[in-house]
């Protein structure tokens, strides 16, 4: 079993788990609640991941529609939201973090992790895209406005050294984009 920095496993196998132990009825109640209402309850560690359990009691085929979800997300980017939840990191990852430290991008802004999860995507994709629909289905997944989005990604994209007077978001991204497909 491979370890990561906070001891534990990158491999989604090794790593799902949760273990809940008390001698209050009422908690367990709740949780039973939960798990009836909802199919799943979720438990976030000291390290910030979450972990998951899926009640399979009543609809096992349910139950595999809840895991399929959580793996492969509602957009089927599962790599991503694998990466993210595991901590994973490959060259793509490296490389939109090194571009963005290089830029000089604060990394705390929330205009900085919309950027890096739009950066991968472009780069992945490889194709111009419209900018107006990734920040619409951005703001879906973060419960934001279009122009909320847009206007964090400007932000960000300011308060970097790779903005200049009047330049427009979909040019950054685009430098952005070519100096991480140098790298790769």
């Amino acid at each position: 079993m491979e370890k990561n920095v906070f001891g534990y496993s990158t491999s989604l196998q090794d790593e799902i788990g949760i273990y809940l132990v008390s001698n209050d009825k009422a908690l367990l109640s709740v949780v039973n609640q939960l798990m009836k209402k909802k199919g799943l309850v979720s438990v976030a560690d000291t390290a910030g991941r979450q972990h998951y359990v899926i009640d399979a009691r009543i609809n096992p085929m349910l139950a595999a529609r809840k895991v399929e979800e959580l793996i492969f997300g509602s957009d089927g980017e599962a790599y991503e939201e694998l990466s993210e939840r595991l901590g994973c990191v490959d060259k793509l990852d490296s490389a939109i973090s090194y571009v963005l430290s290089e830029r000089e991008f604060d990394r705390t802004l929330a205009g900085t992790k919309l950027i890096s999860r739009l950066l991968r995507r472009l780069v992945k994709t490889g194709e111009t895209t419209n900018f107006k629909k990734l920040y619409l289905e951005a703001g879906k997944r973060y419960d934001m406005t279009p122009q909320q989005v847009e206007r964090n990604i400007r932000y960000a994209i300011q308060k970097s050294n790779i903005w200049v007077d009047g330049m427009k978001n979909s040019r950054a991204f685009m430098i952005l984009a070519d100096e991480i497909n140098r790298i790769l």
